[in-house]
């Protein structure tokens, strides 16, 4: 393994890392978004 090889699966897995952390928020919002207003009545 090349330092340079390390280096981009680090950056990789910080990608992946801060991906997975964006989609996690955008679905507590949605979450939020109906329990402040509500589909099902």
């Amino acid at each position: 393994m090349s330092r340079t090889s390390t280096m981009e699966t680090r950056y990789s897995m910080q990608l992946f890392h801060s991906t997975v952390n964006a989609t996690q928020v955008e679905m507590r919002q949605v979450k939020v978004q109906e329990l402040h207003q509500p589909k099902y009545r």
